[in-house]
């Protein structure tokens, strides 16, 4: 039917509503397929020299733009091979690597990644190389892509002492991306055309992620004046803090303590303090505004609120859990780094009754304790419950972060199984489907104890 292909962005409505007409026509035509191989657009590039040069189809229940990687579904096995995902711009750039056997290249469909994009890639590799032409490499579009990537690329988190019975949460980019930038006037595609030998050379060059922000981020400051320096300090904070090798952010320090003419203890002590968040990331489930909040609430932050409040119920709620086969809360389910902490310290001698809560809370490090003391702040609105509904918000609340966690891993496990049956890996598969089984089935053990409403029930924090 033409209301099925005009969906589909093939065809366009004349105005008037008369007939239709070929949005792509005079165009070389791109078939995009998603990871598993199926077309869900196209791209065209124009024949006559009409703009623009690029077409590609529009949003459409199948295609986002932000969220595929061109060339995805035949590089996946090669970037999970050799270790690295190659990032490019254009669709025949991805068209000339795989011709001349350089398989492990995608296009971003555009200069900026996205999170989608990065956490698809991310699945198969923590090795990325970015390839940028030079009039991309340091603009806007390329620095919010890279803001990107390390705010949503993985991170190690550990506490980190800092005084006496004081800690400070430390996270680290656990992944490690370069940038790969062309000469002037060139692309990928021209480049491997060449020689292949210099496309190898360009990626064995390529500059480490921090590397490039000193030369890209510092380029337009006047490092001669107070305001600039303070500026190129500021801008270079969040990126030297991802560094989690201490030789190597001792490196940058010492670099940039040349750079803007400060002492490195000075700047040792600046970059110390917490960074400010990357980017407002988008909103997980399970992370829910609360009006009159100035941060998001979370599942977790009510959880520990609440046994806060009521100690007495982990017990019960320990039991219940032990009664319907599933076991206690784990530090996994819990994404924030407080939580997960504050959660291994109190749980068990909680549910074990093997200390009274006044003394678990006086040992628990000072940052726990004003986490917890900001929580009740946070949430001092609520009404207070009786014992018995407290308990059930407990259990509710710890199985749907449960539930929630299960989810993830099982999609991840999905997407592994099916790249170890493409790749003929038989003892991966088996490995992934036996866990795929055992995550499935707790599933389910969850849902029940959530009942039938448990999706739809709403926590009390979140209620009017």
């Amino acid at each position: 039917r033409h209301e099925d292909i005009a969906a589909a962005g093939l065809i366009i409505q004349r105005e008037g509503g008369e007939g239709f007409y070929d949005r792509f026509r005079g165009r070389l035509m791109f078939p995009i397929r998603d990871i598993r191989g199926r077309v869900i657009g196209f791209g065209g590039r124009s024949l006559d020299g009409s703009e623009p040069k690029y077409m590609n189809s529009p949003q459409s229940p199948i295609f986002d733009k932000g969220s595929v990687l061109y060339g995805i579904d035949l590089a996946r096995g090669p970037i999970r091979q050799q270790n690295q995902a190659i990032i490019v711009e254009g669709y025949m750039d991805v068209i000339m690597a795989h011709q001349y056997g350089i398989a492990n290249v995608v296009a971003s469909m555009g200069t900026a990644l996205t999170e989608t994009q990065l956490r698809t890639l991310s699945r198969l590799t923590k090795r990325f190389a970015l390839a940028l032409d030079s009039d991309a490499a340091g603009s806007a579009a390329t620095l919010r892509g890279l803001d990107t990537a390390r705010a949503t690329l993985d991170r190690d988190v550990k506490p980190v002492p800092v005084g006496p019975g004081l800690i400070r949460f430390e996270s680290t980019l656990n992944v490690d991306l370069r940038i790969v930038t062309l000469p002037p006037g060139k692309d990928p595609d021209e480049i491997i055309r060449e020689s292949t030998d210099a496309w190898a050379a360009l990626l064995a060059q390529a500059t480490p992620l921090v590397d490039y922000y000193f030369q890209i981020v510092t380029a337009e400051l006047d490092l001669t004046t107070a305001k600039g320096k303070s500026e190129a300090v500021q801008r270079l904070k969040p990126v030297l803090q991802d560094v989690g090798d201490p030789i190597q952010r001792q490196h940058y320090i010492q670099r940039l303590a040349r750079l803007v003419h400060v002492d490195e203890r000075t700047l040792a002590e600046v970059l110390g303090r917490p960074a400010r968040a990357v980017k407002a990331r988008a909103q997980p489930e399970g992370e829910v505004p609360v009006p009159g909040r100035t941060e998001r609430a979370t599942y977790e932050d009510y959880v520990l609120y609440l046994i806060s409040r009521s100690p007495d119920a982990v017990p019960w709620v320990s039991q219940a859990l032990a009664e319907a086969g599933l076991q206690p809360p784990r530090p996994d389910e819990f994404r924030d780094p407080r939580s997960r902490a504050i959660l291994e310290h109190i749980w068990e001698p909680l549910a074990t009754q093997s200390a009274p809560w006044p003394e678990i809370r006086a040992g628990l490090p000072q940052i726990m304790q004003d986490y917890l003391a900001e929580l009740a702040q946070q949430m001092a609105s609520l009404p207070p419950l009786p014992d018995e509904q407290v308990r059930a918000e407990v259990l509710q609340t710890i199985l749907r972060l449960r539930q929630q966690y299960l989810k993830a891993v099982l999609a991840d496990l999905r997407f592994l199984c099916q790249d170890a049956e493409e790749q003929r890996d038989e003892e991966a598969l088996a490995q992934y489907t036996l866990a795929i089984g055992q995550h499935t089935q707790e599933l389910a053990v969850v849902q029940k104890a959530l009942g039938p409403k448990g999706d739809q029930r709403v926590p009390l924090f979140l209620r009017g």
